[in-house]
């Protein structure tokens, strides 16, 4: 797959959008410090990352609408994607679209880091550093679900068309509950379903299959299987004449 399908399925495009606010946002916790412990010397710094954070706002913005349009492109049959990990979905969205929140309120206080009062410095760079820690563990715990969705989920892989077939197909699907916490309920599970086809366990090697009993006809079935495999070299002519019941 090239770089240009990359654009034309959303799912990959949103999994390379989510990448830029995890990346700055880690980024932006050692400007900040370096920005809070300089102080009024660090005028370049803290430029830089006030522009980084508001950086940061635009790329949260471009990966809540890919999410969005990834989210769209999901299959609602009933039953391919279970109730819970929807929930999770949800909470995942909500999740990311407080992240610019997060990232401007970094940048205000980043930029007060500069101020004339000495006072005002100290107050803003640490108020600075608290949500430039809170803003990247923020945006990692939104990754992390987002990362649920795909990894233990399948949400906007192969794996989910897949099943998707399978469903159509008519296949039963083995269905199991795993304990997975979402951000809304911490309490609440989600439900995990493999994407095989239920299969029937093997019989002991030391057990013998339940024969099912019938009435077979003589005439209808056993004589034609003795015409073609035996009456050539079994007939009346020979040592052993199969053709009759009483010369068997």
């Amino acid at each position: 797959m090239g770089l240009l399908d990359t654009f034309q399925n959303s799912a990959m495009l949103h999994a390379a959008a989510v990448h830029a606010p995890v990346a700055l946002s880690m980024l932006g916790v050692l400007l900040v410090l370096l920005s809070a412990v300089l102080g009024e010397k660090s005028t370049g710094i803290r430029w830089l990352t006030v522009a980084m954070y508001l950086g940061l706002v635009v790329a949260a913005f471009i990966a809540v609408k890919t999410g969005e349009q990834a989210r769209e492109e999901l299959p609602n049959e009933p039953g391919v994607i279970q109730e819970p990990v929807w929930n999770l979905v949800h909470d995942h969205e909500n999740m990311a679209g407080k992240v610019w929140l997060f990232a401007l309120a970094t940048a205000v206080l980043t930029a007060f880091t500069g101020a004339d009062s000495p006072n005002v410095r100290v107050g803003a760079g640490t108020l600075a550093v608290a949500a430039a820690l809170g803003t990247a563990a923020w945006v990692a715990l939104t990754a992390h679900y987002g990362g649920t969705l795909v990894y233990v989920h399948g949400l906007g892989t192969p794996a989910l068309e897949y099943r998707q077939r399978l469903m159509a197909q008519g296949e039963e699907l083995e269905t199991e509950a795993r304990a997975a916490p979402s951000p809304a309920d911490p309490a609440r599970g989600n439900m995990v379903t493999t994407i095989s086809p239920v299969v029937p366990e093997p019989q002991d090697a030391g057990t013998v299959p339940q024969v099912l009993e019938r009435e077979a006809s003589y005439i209808n079935e056993v004589v034609p299987i003795l015409e073609e495999h035996c009456y050539g070299c079994h007939g009346r002519a020979s040592g052993l004449n199969l053709q009759t019941i009483e010369t068997m």
